[in-house]
């Protein structure tokens, strides 16, 4: 039998994040439901881009623009009356989830206070596919994610609505996650599951092999630089400066080369690249790059990671991708999954907090990491089959769900489902 999964919460052009975690749960789920069709609802601006990346990973495209307001009174329609209302375009789009056996978020951080504002309508709005699945009986399953932290009163509300009454299971990444929305009084079954973009494949490319030929004669140092970093920072500059002083550093006492990573292209102000061409213009040209996003797949900058000997990550999921392919990292943290992706392998000293990035501290920890490297890589390498066994265990428990198509018994399946992957691993 054919299962038909609707997929939100992730975008694919423009950043590693988003199909690091399409990708990588696509790759989770194939063992176990070989047989799946997908459909993928992304708020990308550039549609087409979007539809041909989603074409790339055999997922069919639907904009998520068609699910505003009314897409609400069209579910309650079909659910009272067996029939969709609205535009053309927006009943094509509906049918997409009236149809789907289930439908899985995603996003990799959810019902966090510190992303964006915390309006009733904003929060409203990040959960609107659980309120959706609701209306229409569909189960909803939040694929692994870090939540929180939840402490505004909107925040608060529609956690409790939507994790903990829309919801038949939660996967988070890790046990603060899941304090979190405990906390504010969910109680909906949860495991505790590292991030799926764990299991997210590297490819090679021009770039790569470029690189790979620089790291043949001198050390290559990654770096991922953030706006949203930044935006944490004493000041937009001290960041800056402090990114600037560690490439200098490492330029001058490692004779590296320095590749700067921005993670996500987003427009005007949510762009990494205008944040590394600022680093760039600090630093001398000849000893460092910004790299390329619009000429590069994320699989390909993942590609390019794999070839560097030591990472430096403010994004997160630069971090995870260092972390999977045995790269020694530090972490420039702004929120707790940064430490509890570094905890699952013991590499919680590697981390500073971006309240105290100053290039002094910078460079003192990355000097620390490049002694200790080959242990750090040992010590990654060896953690890593148990990361993934985790994240296997996750996905058994998700397709055990999905397997049990009676909507009646869904939150029941889900809780059968819970106890027979309830070991150790999870």
């Amino acid at each position: 039998m054919i299962v038909n999964i609707v997929l939100v919460g992730a975008t694919l052009a423009d950043n590693l994040g988003g199909p690091s975690l399409v990708a990588s749960t696509l790759k989770a789920f194939s063992r176990y439901l070989p047989n799946t069709t997908y459909t993928l609802i992304s708020g990308s601006k550039d549609e087409k881009a979007e539809e041909k990346l989603a074409q790339d990973h055999s997922l069919r495209f639907v904009p998520a623009r068609y699910f505003g307001n009314k897409a609400v009174l069209s579910a309650l329609s079909w659910r009272l009356c067996g029939r969709l209302v609205g535009s053309r375009g927006m009943k094509a789009a509906m049918h997409a989830l009236t149809t789907a056996d289930a439908i899985i978020d995603t996003t990799g951080i959810s019902f966090a206070d510190t992303l964006g504002t915390n309006s009733f309508w904003r929060c409203f709005e990040k959960g609107r596919f659980f309120l959706l699945g609701r209306i229409l009986g569909k189960p909803v399953i939040k694929y692994t994610a870090a939540l929180g932290p939840i402490r505004t009163r909107w925040n608060r509300m529609f956690a409790r609505l939507y994790l903990g009454q829309c919801c038949n299971l939660i996967l988070a990444r890790d046990e603060e996650s899941l304090q979190e929305i405990r906390r504010v009084g969910v109680r909906t079954d949860t495991l505790v599951c590292p991030d799926t973009g764990f299991l997210f494949d590297a490819a090679v490319s021009p770039v790569s092999k470029r690189i790979y030929s620089i790291a043949q004669t001198r050390p290559v140092i990654g770096i991922s630089v953030s706006f949203q970093a930044q935006r944490r920072a004493d000041s937009p500059k001290s960041y800056i400066k402090a990114t600037a002083e560690l490439i200098r550093h490492v330029s001058q006492r490692y004779s590296a080369y320095v590749v700067i990573i921005p993670n996500q292209i987003a427009g005007e102000t949510h762009d990494d690249t205008i944040v590394a061409n600022e680093v760039y213009a600090e630093v001398p040209g000849h000893h460092c790059e910004v790299l390329d996003m619009q000429e590069l797949r994320a699989e390909e900058i993942k590609g390019v990671i794999q070839q560097c000997d030591a990472i430096v990550a403010a994004r997160y999921h630069t971090l995870i991708a260092a972390l999977s392919l045995g790269v020694p990292v530090l972490a420039v943290s702004w929120h707790h999954k940064y430490i509890q992706a570094l905890r699952l392998f013991g590499q919680e000293e590697y981390l500073c907090d971006i309240e105290e990035c100053r290039g002094d501290k910078l460079i003192r920890m990355f000097d620390r990491l490049w002694r200790n490297k080959e242990e750090v890589r040992t010590a990654i390498r060896l953690g890593l089959p148990a990361v993934q066994e985790r994240i296997d265990a996750g996905a058994r428990c998700v397709c055990a769900l999905l397997q049990a198509r009676d909507q009646t018994y869904q939150r029941e399946s889900a809780s059968k489902a819970l106890d027979e992957c309830s070991e150790p691993t999870c």
